[in-house]
């Protein structure tokens, strides 16, 4: 059963109490960091400067930053960032399982590349560098078949359910009378709303809310309809429900950088390098203000003795009585404006170390040529760090978005279910993740597989029948997995035994060929000896 428009505004009233304090941590982020978000508490007019009380910009640009990093570390667009599996291994390998797969794998991709995808994760990765917490709508499109939207966290409301999934979402907007009309109709509109419509009053504002919970928040099953969660618009203030709909699926992905123990809402870099933000921004302040003392500074000057105004001028001239002693000099002469420039310097690189810019970048400070090996030894170490949030993203974010579009093609007949092979039926399919960042930390394997063959070299060499213990065929395809080699460049199983086979059946032909011309030798050269 659906909830009452009474139980909504108290679940609502709730949420608001529980996020207050997050509602003041998210403007001194959005002040410091963000500036573009910063109408948290404070609500900005339509081209305001937004960023007049900023003296650095270490900040803003880190987050922009470690957005782009990001991004390509986990879903470039130039690469495919995951592919299906059948969650079995030995079942994977079946050439029709694996074409199959390939399949889904390039259709769930062509998608996510003709739609908004990625433009809307990168302010996604934005959102989570600065507030750690973002709504991901992924939504069925007539036009681009899944539309996305990046919800900005001060606009709604999320609740977990007993395993710390979200599972429910309370977004809340003002609206004017001619957006809701546009967006529910004109049969679903409020008396209030119509005469607003009627007199073109476009100033007045009413709240909407959209809430997104599981049917079994109340103890039902599935709707009539097959939904597992209720799309649910109300007005809250005019107790008016505008719309009642459902999914089948849970329709956001709500990533979280980080999440401490206990609350709902993650935490980001920027909540960490907001106490050396707000320093660095006092102290640059400092320092233009002392270095305007120095270009110009306050003057010290005789209350008498000279004869007109003190001029301060360039190149002006300030008259004062023959044979006196009066001069006009400055305050102080010997301030050290640099003084600060080594600590601002720190501050700067404290605020890229908490958003992970000085690891990722992998600077080169021998300034030497790097070895290919040298290069992935450094991605190696630089991205173990991002272990939890690789883990955090793949299960937020990733396979939610992942799972979503792919049983929207289904349902949009992109994909057929008729095609689906009988091993695979009423089975869930995995992701397995082969972006820049998952293969940099499955090199770590890779490093253990060449170190096992250099070491069992000199064994082999000893005694070649230790080779026996490995299986090469393995092992090429467990490297090409760890290195996201291209499905396409490995032969099918099939081609490459009869290529072995025919290699081995020109050898053996090869060998008979010399064998028989070795006893022809033999043979002609026994003759010529009894003749002889």
């Amino acid at each position: 059963m659906k909830m009452t428009i009474p139980q909504i505004k108290k679940i609502l009233a709730d949420k608001k109490s529980v996020r207050s304090n997050w509602d003041t941590l998210w403007q001194d982020i959005g002040d410091y960091i963000f500036p573009r978000k910063s109408d948290v508490l404070i609500k900005r007019t339509e081209g305001e400067d937004l960023q007049v009380h900023l003296y650095d910009n270490t900040g803003p640009h880190s987050l922009e930053l470690f957005s782009g990093i990001m991004m390509s570390f986990l879903f470039s667009v130039e690469e495919q960032w995951f592919e299906h599996s059948s969650g079995d291994v030995e079942l994977d390998q079946k050439e029709h399982i694996k074409k199959y797969l390939q399949h889904v794998t390039r259709v769930v991709h062509n998608v996510l590349a003709n739609s908004n995808f990625y433009n809307e994760a990168h302010e996604m990765l934005m959102d989570l560098g600065s507030f750690g917490t973002n709504i991901f709508g992924i939504e069925e499109d007539n036009e681009e078949i899944v539309r996305f939207f990046s919800k900005f966290i001060a606009e709604g409301y999320i609740g977990e359910n007993a395993r710390g999934k979200v599972d429910e979402i309370y977004m809340e907007y003002d609206w004017t009378a001619r957006q809701i009309l546009g967006e529910y109709g004109e049969e679903k509109l409020h008396k209030d709303v119509q005469k607003c419509i009627k007199s073109n009053d476009e100033t007045k504002k009413f709240k909407v809310v959209h809430c997104i919970y599981p049917v079994n928040r109340s103890g039902d099953g599935k709707t009539s309809k097959g939904h597992s969660f209720y799309s649910h618009h109300i007005m809250p203030d005019l107790d008016h429900e505008l719309r009642l709909s459902g999914f089948e699926t849970f329709p956001y992905a709500v990533p979280r950088f980080a999440k401490a123990t206990g609350e709902t809402y993650g935490r980001s870099p920027g909540m960490v390098a907001l106490p050396e933000v707000r320093v660095l921004n006092k102290m640059v302040e400092i320092t233009l203000i002392g270095a305007e003392k120095v270009i110009d500074p306050p003057l010290q000057a005789p209350d008498d003795g000279f004869i007109n105004q003190i001029n301060t001028f360039p190149a002006s001239i300030s008259y004062y009585r023959a044979g006196g002693n009066d001069r006009i000099e400055p305050i102080f002469n010997d301030a050290r404006v640099d003084f600060g420039f080594d600590m601002i310097s720190e501050k700067q690189s404290k605020i890229r170390d908490a958003f992970y810019i000085n690891q990722m970048m992998l600077p080169n400070k021998t300034g030497n040529p790097q070895t290919a090996t040298e290069i992935a030894q450094k991605v190696e170490q630089s991205t173990r760090f991002m272990g939890p949030f690789m883990a955090r993203m793949q299960k937020e974010f990733l396979k939610v978005v992942v799972d979503r579009v792919t049983a929207i093609s289904f349902k949009r007949g992109i994909l057929k279910v008729q095609d689906i092979p009988q091993e695979l039926r009423g089975k869930d399919f995995s992701v397995r993740y082969t972006s820049f960042i998952a293969r940099a930390q499955r090199s770590g394997t890779l490093q253990s597989i060449l170190r096992f063959f250099q070491g069992i070299e000199p064994l082999v060499n000893m005694d070649p029948m230790a080779r026996h213990y490995i299986d090469s065929w393995g092992g090429v395809k467990t490297v090409a997995g760890i290195v996201g080699l291209p499905n396409e460049l490995l032969r099918k199983e099939e081609d490459a035994n009869k290529l072995i086979e025919a290699e081995q059946k020109a050898m053996a032909e090869k060998q008979k060929a010399e064998e028989d011309a070795q006893k022809m030798a033999s043979m002609a050269q026994a003759s010529k000896a009894m003749q002889g």
